[in-house]
């Protein structure tokens, strides 16, 4: 019988990527975003995602089931848009934490500063959970 060390593989095919990176994607300062929720009057705000400018909005519900049927909407929306926020479902609340992981912002002599926060990705993300919400309300108040 083979010791267990000589059946272990250690060469390990190694993975081509399949795809080109992604470039990056123009983020937006926190004036900014500010300015544009401003304008839309929405009740997304700037908060932080560890040290990054986010979207953050908290949703409430008086039951824990359609809290949950929201998240499973919300799955819906992120995949169809692969962008993919911070969800956390709590009893009564759905709260949603947004950023762009892969953005850039431009610096002085057209260079670009690497980096993650707020892009137009998340705004369209907020959008659509907000057209959810409204959505689920709608339906859970013509029941």
């Amino acid at each position: 019988m083979q010791s267990s060390s000589a059946m272990l593989n250690t060469e390990l095919p190694v993975q081509q990527p399949t795809k080109r990176p992604r470039r990056p994607i123009l983020l937006v300062s926190q004036a900014e975003a500010e300015e544009h929720l401003k304008t839309k009057t929405s009740p997304w705000s700037v908060g932080k995602a560890e040290c990054f400018d986010a979207l953050v909005r908290k949703y409430e519900f008086r039951r824990y089931k359609d809290a949950a049927k929201f998240v499973q909407d919300l799955v819906e929306i992120v995949q169809e848009l692969k962008h993919h926020p911070v969800i956390t479902l709590t009893f009564h609340e759905v709260a949603v934490t947004t950023y762009t992981h892969e953005g850039y912002t431009p610096a002085e002599g057209g260079e670009e500063i690497l980096g993650s926060g707020i892009s137009a990705r998340d705004f369209s993300l907020a959008e659509r959970a907000e057209s959810a919400y409204l959505n689920l309300l709608s339906s859970l108040q013509a029941k």
